[in-house]
Order: C-alpha cells, then structure tokens, then sequence
C-alpha cells in the first residue's frame, strides 16, 4: 500500500466531511506486514564486506510471526466452533449463506492476517440478489469516523488499470439519519500514486451505472466488521486502529531468526577453517592446451565463508607450501537448541501462550502438543479475551445478512430480535485440578478403588498407580508400627 496513494485517498474522503488517520500507523502495518512474510529489508537480507568485497546474504527465519497468528487463528475459530440461531428457518437460511460464502475458511485466513496487521474486515453486500461476503485486509480499506475506538464509518477501496488508466473505486459504509448507507465513487488517473479525479462508475459498476449511485438500507446495522486483536494500540491510545499481536515483539524475532539462522549455518560454518594467503585469491593468467587460449581463473570461491585470505608471512626460502592453513571449528547445537528454546518461550509468554507453548529441536520449531490449556491457563485468558471482539463481530455480521435477506423478500422478521450464540472451541481446555477432585471424590466415596483415581489424575498406566499406592500403604503401616509399644515394654517400665 503506497503511502502516496493512501494520502490522495484521505484528501478525497475529507471532501466528505472526514479528516481519517493516516501516516504512521499505516508505517508500522507495512513493517509488520514484512515479518508475517519472513522478509525484511535489512535484516532477512543484508549486505557484508568479506574480504573487503561488498557481498550479498540471506538470513534463515523461523517465520515466528506468522506461526504465531495461524495459531491464535485456530485457537480462535476451526471445525468445532459454531454459530447458533435459535429460529430454525433462519438458522438454515444463514447457514447457507455462510456455506455459499466459504465463511470458516475465509474467516480463519482473515483472523490471521488481523492478528498480523492488526485490522482486517468482513463486508456484506447483495450482488445480483445473492447476498456476499467480502474478507478485506488493512490494505483495501480506511477508517473514516469511530466512538470509543469502533469504527462507526468505514471507506473500502480498490484500483484496477484498464487501458494504461488507473481507477480507483470507493465505497463509502456510513450510517446516515439513522440508516446504513452505501455510496460508490469511481476516480481516473494516469498515475498509480494518485486516485485522480472523480469519473463516471461504469468502468467499475456496469455500463449505465452513471456518476452517482447509493443505497440505503432500512437498517442501523452497519454492514461492515472490524476483526482485531484484543489488545491496547500503544502507539495511539486513542485510535480506533487495532496493532499487530506481535507490534511488541519484534527484538524477539530479531533474537531468534539469528539463533536459528546460526543454528542452520553451523554445520556449515563450523568445517574446516581454512585461511588462505591472500595472493593466491588473485587471478590467474591459464594456458589451455586444447585451444591455445589464454583464460583467467581465480581457484577460490569468493563467498565461501569457510575462505578467509590474509597475507601469510613466509620465511626466506619458503617454497609456499605453507600458504594455506586449516582450523577445525566447534560445533554449537546444544547451546544454540537452549537459546532457541528460551527465546521461544519469551514470545510464547510476551503473546499471551504461556511459557511452554513453543519448542524446539533439531527437526525444527514445533508447538507443544503436550501443553495442557486449563482454565486458569494464560493460553485459555488470552483466548477468551480475543474471542469478545470476534464473537461480536459474527453476531453483527449476521444480523447484517438478515437486513440484506429482507431487503430482497428472503427474509421477513427483525434481525435485532433474533437470539445468536457462538459457541467457540473450549474442547482443549482442560481443568486439572478439577479432573483431580472428581477422581479422588469418587475414591473417597467407594465408587472406585483409590489407585484407579491416582492413575487418572497422574494419567499413568494402572499397574503404575497399583505399585505406587502399594508403596504408600506400606510407607504409613511402617511408620505406625514404629510408634506401637513392643510386647512386654510396658510391664519392664512398672518394674523399673
């Protein structure tokens, strides 16, 4: 998203009353948007003086950024997560739009990229009668007005080139005397920096569309939803912009694409040193026998970063054999392994996961199948605390289907008084300490023998537990015949 084009788009929308924030923020979600790819200028790619050659490198990533938002995306919503509507008719008729528009997949993909950017948005419009959904990232789209940090207007944007032109197509989402309103605007330019000026809409609408067209629904549902994070913009306290959900973990990244990067490179790096005299690095003037021609050949490979030319001092009468020296270096893994484990476990806890969300090995970055997520869990916190917004904007977006379904005569009740319910995924939460309880509550009652009990709540083998309670018993049995008087003590002490 070109800043130059985003600052010709906000000059347009001010015409509308509008003054949307722009600069900074949209900075910060091109930065983010570069470690969700794994690929950062100046980082990922550098430049390094070897040899006092200039040479190009490409650093290893272990794409932590975007590993992190697939997971809060199927955290947040996957095959076990449902929208319930109570009044049957409606709920197969909204079920079919959803199926028609492929909402699970297409939700999960922009709950991802949100948590990424920070923003992403859901639309609903009609298109030839069929009510549509369109998943539109921060780059198609521009906050126009808000209260309390809620986007309450909304500008969504396009730009297609026809013919060596550029136009740009605006949709204005805004309540108006009460009522959602859709207005579309078409721009021309010759640059693709610049949205240009105002053109007729039947490059974009269809022909005879004209200059002007809206549409107002009899609805105060506005027909666009904001996905974000859950979580304070801290650039901005006040803007209704959400932040990416790594924005304060970039050093983090930073820490643990070099480790892994070292981590890839030490098998290489550490083989044989070899430090060569550094005028055996020049070119050589070759004879080829076959053609007579004369080549030049340089016998090294310059990037080899096991070569390092330095000029070897030799002796008098040296005959050069001595020009090449080898060093064997030490290889690293274990320390590295314990590096990555720990910085992988910072961002694990810095984005609310836990400590023990992350792990790695030398097979590679993996996701602790064996964490368990209770209620008390910071993964469990942290999930029910994005589910709030996520959760609201599925029940906005339905009722904002309904308004289209009415509007077309598919639909005849109130979208407001229909009851909606999402019922998220709570299949992987797991309340140890109450598992506990119940084992040993129905031990303590006599439902089941008390080693039964202790292999649930340890979750170990039967026999296991049988040796382990045997043990016990026989640990407490000892310990109370120490303390029974020995036959015969007690008349030894009268006498005495």
């Amino acid at each position: 998203m070109d800043s130059k084009y985003i600052s010709s788009l906000a000059n347009v929308t001010k015409r509308h009353g509008y003054n949307p924030i722009i600069g900074d923020i949209q900075l910060k979600q091109q930065e983010w948007l570069s470690w969700f790819r794994g690929s950062v200028n100046e980082f990922h790619t550098f430049t390094q003086k070897i040899n006092g050659i200039t040479e190009s490198f490409e650093r290893q990533t272990m794409n932590m950024p975007k590993k992190l938002c697939e997971d809060m995306a199927t955290l947040l919503w996957n095959e076990k997560c449902h929208i319930i509507i109570e009044d049957e008719p409606t709920s197969t008729l909204v079920n079919q739009i959803l199926e028609d528009n492929n909402f699970d997949e297409n939700v999960a993909a922009i709950i991802e990229t949100s948590f990424g950017m920070g923003m992403g948005y859901i639309v609903e419009y009609l298109d030839n009668g069929e009510t549509k959904l369109d998943f539109i990232n921060f780059e198609n789209a521009l906050p126009l007005a808000w209260n309390n940090r809620r986007v309450t207007a909304l500008a969504t944007f396009s730009q297609q080139a026809i013919e060596k032109k550029y136009y740009t197509h605006i949709q204005y989402h805004e309540i108006k005397n009460g009522k959602y309103t859709v207005t579309h605007e078409a721009y021309i330019s010759g640059d693709s920096q610049n949205v240009g000026k105002r053109t007729s809409l039947d490059y974009v609408l269809g022909k005879g569309t004209g200059l002007d067209y809206s549409f107002t629904f009899d609805s105060a549902t506005p027909g666009f939803q904001v996905i974000k994070p859950n979580i304070q913009n801290q650039h901005n306290i006040n803007s209704p912009y959400g932040v990416s959900v790594y924005s304060t973990m970039i050093s983090y990244f930073k820490i643990a694409d070099t480790l892994f990067d070292m981590f890839q490179s030490e098998a290489e790096d550490n083989r044989t040193r070899i430090i060569v005299d550094s005028q055996l690095l020049e070119t050589k003037m070759v004879d080829n026998e076959e053609t007579g021609e004369v080549q030049f050949v340089n016998y090294f490979n310059r990037k080899d970063t096991c070569l390092m030319a330095l000029p070897i001092r030799r002796k008098n009468g040296d005959d050069g054999q001595k020009a090449i020296e080898y060093f064997q270096g030490d290889f690293r893994m274990d320390m590295l392994e314990i590096g990555l484990n720990k910085i992988l476990q910072t961002i694990g806890f810095r984005a609310g996961l836990g400590k023990n969300f992350y792990l790695f090995n030398e097979q590679g970055q993996y996701q602790n199948e064996k964490n368990v997520i209770h209620s008390s869990a910071e993964t469990y916190k942290t999930k029910k605390k994005h589910e709030k917004i996520l959760g609201r904007a599925i029940k906005d977006m339905i009722r904002s289907i309904l308004v289209l379904e009415k509007t077309v005569g598919r639909y005849n009740g109130d979208p407001n008084e229909i009851v909606i319910k999402v019922e998220f995924d709570d299949s992987i939460v797991q309340d140890d300490e109450a598992i506990a309880l119940n084992w040993t509550n129905l031990a303590d009652k006599g439902y089941i023998p008390p080693y039964y009990a202790v292999a649930k709540t340890l979750k170990i083998p039967l026999e296991e537990a049988i040796k382990m309670y045997e043990e016990e018993i026989a640990r407490k049995k000892a310990i109370i015949q120490a303390y029974e008087p020995v036959e015969g003590m007690e008349n030894d002490a009268e006498t005495t």
